[in-house]
């Protein structure tokens, strides 16, 4: 992996020589807009700067605070209750979302040159070996036609055993528009292999003597493989007039249109081992091998309407989801047992005994479709007070009565201040893995089967989410300050064997601060997030969070050449206070609450340097450098340490040619 990454990037870097003296602004070379939900487009912008380019983990760019295994690419989910990824319906996507190539996260792209960048990290330590690397390249065809590639992979060996992982991601996207027709388009592969370690067997660290690879792990010999690929195609008709008020009689603002949206989306995960101790399960010797898979295929269709007495916009939608859900489990054993396979596929069950005399296999499938109604309104963008409000209802299938309604206010009052307003209600059935899941170990099935009716019933309740919060952000004063509160009914809890239902109301409040302190050319950036819980057995949080960045910031100017070399020189600050973290499942692929250690209360500092030359950016960064000075409750989830200190390199650099 090493060489090929080193490869690519001569390949690039010998290429990059041609034209290094273009101008380095890339606002005048190239455009770029992500579609929102409303099937409207928001710009996106190309970050050319310092200041993240050492944060070359995905996860820590949306959340400072998380538990996780530790590692690059191993699952994790917020320890900010606001900015928790809800439960996709293929349950074990939801860990991963930061690494995943998806049609919400594609940015699209219009270039009056092709453009391609390169970001590549790696450590110094080659025992650990972690390589990652990210290119983009794009470019039009014509005025109209743009397409493009994105490729990324992780490579992480690990400080610990068993700790391997290559996590790889494909897309292919294309974007297109006309007067009167536009598309777009985009194909995204995504594979993640995984060692999976159950993580370390001493859960104090007091008995790693030399190094990390000494402390015992409690899997040795299991895998899993997880697999995503999903197809996104979106084309549109634009019309001059759909309605008597809804006019648009400039031509480069046609904004009546008529869409059809198909997505398709496949997932697998297996799971493999041939453990007898740490399940506590089985005591049969043999190989356990899971699969879980999921098909589902989205038909809508769109009307969206533009300028409504020059106001506002509004559109609605009708979508049809059919989904697919199958488990298939296996054991090489040297006993002979007989056993019965559920097929269930919309509504009818069959149950077949099979006998294989050395393989046994079990497979259940389930089917089932959803129909939702959508629409939503907004705000004209040139409008101070700008708002957004959208909903949609489940119209019938598993997910019907299911309701979402949320609305976004924001208002400018000023260039350099703005105060938003966001409040939302929904309404949702639990994911149907969650109520269905089976495994050699672990089987689950929250609901009930009524025969004479020949209904798959769930018994999990529509979970209830009201949120609310209030905002200020002020660019001046470079300070954003947010307050959030939620309610949640019957919220899905997971402990150690399965997912259950707690079926009163928890409340959960947060405040928010972020801000910038300059002094000369000394810069100090803070994030800070105080968390409170009225059940905090049941949605456990830190109840402080806090980021600090401090670092100096100069630009050095060469008067011979004319050329400017920008330094960024500090250090990096992570905390959180001591809480109930999480524990890990390996074969269920889920995390769980667990009661036995609180972790946190943890300093973790990095050092580092990043210097700019141009379109070429570079950093060094010493990570966990107070590692072994702070104490050893260092943990990011029960069991599973962070690495110890390491010194890691990276670059970014930008072409246009």
């Amino acid at each position: 992996m090493r060489k090929i990454c080193f490869l690519i990037l001569f390949i690039f870097f010998h290429h990059g020589l041609v034209f290094c003296n273009n101008d380095p602004d890339t606002s005048t070379i190239i455009y770029s807009w992500r579609l929102t939900d409303c099937n409207l487009t928001e710009p996106s912008f190309i970050d050319t700067t310092l200041d993240k380019i050492h944060l070359y983990n995905p996860m820590l760019k949306n959340s400072f605070s998380n538990t996780y295994l530790g590692y690059i690419g191993a699952p994790y989910h917020s320890n900010d209750f606001f900015q928790l990824e809800p439960m996709s319906n293929f349950i074990f996507k939801s860990y991963f979302k930061a690494y995943l190539a998806s049609p919400d996260e594609i940015n699209y792209y219009n270039t009056r040159k092709p453009f391609t960048k390169v970001d590549y990290s790696t450590n110094t330590v080659k025992l650990m070996d972690n390589e990652n690397l990210h290119i983009i390249h794009t470019q039009n065809v014509n005025r109209d036609l743009n397409v493009g590639l994105d490729y990324s992979v992780f490579s992480n060996y690990g400080q610990y055993s068993d700790q391997k992982i290559v996590n790889q991601s494909l897309t292919a996207f294309s974007s297109y528009k006309r007067k009167r027709y536009g598309y777009y388009f985009n194909i995204n592969y995504n594979i993640i292999n995984r060692q999976e370690n159950g993580g370390i067997v001493d859960s104090s660290l007091k008995h790693i003597v030399t190094n990390n690879l000494d402390a015992t792990v409690n899997l040795e010999s299991a895998t899993s493989k997880y697999k995503n690929m999903n197809v996104y195609l979106n084309q549109s008709i634009f019309f001059d007039r759909l309605l008597s008020f809804a006019d648009t009689s400039n031509e480069n603002e046609r904004n009546n249109s008529i869409s059809y949206i198909v997505y398709f989306e496949r997932n697998k995960r297996q799971y493999e081992d041939n453990d007898t101790v740490f399940y506590n399960k089985n005591k049969s010797l043999g190989n356990y091998v899971d699969s879980s898979f999921s098909w589902s295929l989205n038909n809508e269709v769109q009307v969206n309407f533009g300028k409504v007495f020059n106001v506002f916009r509004w559109g609605v939608s009708l979508l049809n989801v059919q989904n697919i859900l199958k488990y298939q489990y296996s054991r090489d054993s040297m006993n002979v047992f007989l056993r019965n396979t559920y097929v269930i596929s919309g509504n009818s069950l069959v149950q077949t005994p099979i006998l294989n005399d050395s393989l046994y296999s079990w497979k259940s499938k389930f089917s089932y479709p959803d129909h939702y109604f959508k629409f939503y309104l907004t705000a004209l963008p040139d409008h101070k007070l700008y708002w957004t409000f959208k909903g949609q209802y489940g119209i019938s299938g598993y997910n019907h009565g299911d309701i979402s309604l949320k609305l976004n206010l924001k208002q400018a009052l000023d260039k350099n201040n703005i105060i938003f307003l966001n409040a939302s209600y929904e309404l949702t059935r639990p994911s149907y893995m969650l109520q269905n899941f089976e495994s050699n170990r672990y089987r689950w099935t929250n609901n009930t089967n009524d025969f004479n009716q020949t209904k798959y019933l769930p018994t999990f309740n529509q979970t209830g989410y009201t949120h609310a919060s209030i905002g200020y952000t002020s660019v001046s004063d470079k300070i954003n300050i947010s307050i959030n509160y939620g309610i949640i009914n019957n919220i899905i809890c997971i402990d150690s064997i399965s997912p259950y239902q707690y079926n009163k109301p928890v409340n959960v409040g947060s405040l928010s601060i972020n801000k910038l302190f300059v002094l000369g050319k000394f810069c100090s950036y803070f994030k800070i997030v105080y968390q409170i819980t009225s059940n905090d057995t049941i949605v456990r949080l830190p109840k402080l969070s806090g980021y600090n960045s401090t670092y100096f910031d100069h630009t050095f100017n060469f008067r011979n050449t004319g050329g400017q070399l920008h330094v960024q020189l500090g250090a990096d600050f992570y905390w959180n206070s001591a809480f109930f973290m999480d524990g890990y499942n390996p074969e269920t692929g889920l995390f769980y609450h667990q009661n036995e250690k609180k972790s946190g209360n943890y300093p973790y500092v990095n050092v580092f340097g990043k210097f700019g030359l141009k379109r070429f950016l570079f950093f060094i960064m010493y990570e966990h450098v107070n590692s072994g000075f702070s104490g050893l409750n260092y943990f990011n989830a029960y069991h599973y340490p962070m690495d110890t200190k390491s010194l890691k390199i990276g670059l970014t650099w930008l072409f246009y040619d």
